[in-house]
């Protein structure tokens, strides 16, 4: 299911950009259903990373290369926010939002960075997973062009 799932996504984004996808996503949903929380909410990090380079590619044509710093992160986000307004809500709002939801468990919450108030925990993981799988079936209806129900099901299914 995996390799039709990113030989689909591969037809409409580049290859590295799809396997950091869904690497970082199974590293997630691995690691979530063996509840081992702090690495499945840190590994939303790198699915952060790759789907705001998808959306940089989809929304300007380019995106950051795998191995350079995305600088600012919220910036990034604004600045996708920014974009024209014939791009897609999804691309330009949900998804940014989303992710920044993800981003910020990850970085102030105990995951990425030492906290003492909140340590890596089901509620947040699961958070994160749901988001994710979210992202996906986002990314890949507009791509794929099958409804919402449909994306949904494939990616309950990887």
């Amino acid at each position: 299911m995996i390799n039709q799932f990113s030989r689909d996504l591969k037809t409409a984004l580049p290859d590295e950009l799809v396997d950091s996808l869904l690497e970082s996503y199974i590293e997630i949903k691995t690691n979530y259903i063996i509840q081992k929380w702090e690495p499945s909410e840190l590994n939303g990090g790198k699915f952060v990373e790759a789907s705001i380079r998808i959306l940089q590619f989809v929304i300007f044509g380019t995106y950051t290369p795998i191995g350079t710093s995305i600088r600012n992160t919220f910036a990034e986000f604004q600045r996708i926010e920014r974009s024209p307004s014939t791009n897609l809500d999804s691309y330009r709002l949900h998804i940014p939002r989303c992710l920044g939801a993800i981003y910020n468990i990850r970085n102030r919450r105990g995951v990425g960075h030492l906290s003492g108030d909140i340590n890596p925990n089901r509620a947040d993981a699961h958070l994160i997973i749901t988001i994710c799988e979210w992202v996906l079936a986002e990314i890949y209806r507009i791509n794929y062009t099958v409804s919402l129900t449909e994306a949904q099901s494939l990616v309950d299914k990887l």
